[in-house]
């Protein structure tokens, strides 16, 4: 069995904590066969939020802030990893991963956000359900970090923001064959079927009884909400910002995220807790 890894880049260094996508792709290098990264910014004509407009952040299409760097230094270090680099702006997301899925090798796909980690036992564990069940699909609950390391929305605070929906993650793949439907929602297609219709997925209340989840890093700096600011064109992230930095009230969309207990994934314990 083999395990094609892919993330979406843009701008990652000026927008997430300092070396997290590295630290990204060197924390699922050990369990994967190839990790292909797709680099460049979005101008989705269409209206599909998710896919969204980047064209305010970059004349050409591409990251201008290092992150090519990163990318390339990636490619050099390591030989699993694949970077698919923009020509021009792309004109969504769907059109990024499927950039990834025709030259992906892997029998799944795993689809990993540049802010986003597994502790690598949790890893472990994930690929023994696949070698055992050959699932279409598996999902997960998220532990979601606001306003730092330390405070997190999660499956207790209900089936709301941040865990309303299942996060898909992981999709049957057949090389030359599958392919992209969606991004947001993530809708895989694989032998002619959505993989979330397969009859034998694993689904996040089953990670989730195994005490595996995913740690999405993605509202922990302000760099990361104001970048959602102007991508979703919803200023509600930077007044979600503004009012905890300001008077400190720790609240996002109604929900306020409790102190984390627990750990971490070791890669971000080691370079992040203090």
């Amino acid at each position: 069995m083999k395990i094609s890894a892919m993330t979406i880049v843009f701008n990652t260094e000026s927008i997430l904590p300092k070396n997290m996508l590295k630290l990204c792709v060197e924390n699922m290098l050990p369990f994967v066969d190839e990790y292909i990264l797709i680099e460049g910014a979005t101008k989705a004509s269409y209206g599909h939020p998710f896919d969204g407009d980047t064209s305010f952040f970059t004349a050409d299409g591409k990251s201008n802030d290092g992150t090519i760097e990163v990318l390339q230094d990636l490619e050099k270090t390591y030989d699993k990893v694949k970077v698919i680099y923009s020509k021009g702006f792309w004109p969504g997301k769907t059109f990024m991963c499927n950039a990834m899925s025709q030259i992906a090798q892997g029998n799944y796909i795993w689809q990993i956000d540049a802010d986003e980690f597994y502790r690598h036992s949790d890893i472990e564990k994930i690929i023994d359900l696949l070698k055992k069940y050959n699932p279409g699909q598996v999902d997960f609950y998220a532990n979601h970090f606001v306003f730092g390391f330390d405070s997190c929305i999660d499956e207790t605070n209900g089936k709301k923001w941040g865990n309303d929906i299942p996060w898909r993650r992981i999709f049957k793949h057949t090389p030359g064959k599958s392919y992209w439907m969606s991004h947001e929602p993530p809708v895989y297609n694989n032998q002619g079927f959505p993989t979330y219709q397969w009859n034998n997925n694993i689904s996040r209340d089953r990670t989730l009884s195994i005490d595996i989840k995913m740690f999405h890093y993605s509202y922990v700096v302000e760099s990361q909400f104001r970048f959602k600011t102007k991508f979703f064109k919803n200023p509600e992230y930077d007044i979600v910002w503004d009012r905890y930095k300001d008077i400190g009230v720790k609240n996002i969309f109604g929900i306020e995220p409790k102190k984390f207990i627990g750990e971490h994934p070791e890669i971000i314990e080691k370079n992040y807790i203090l």
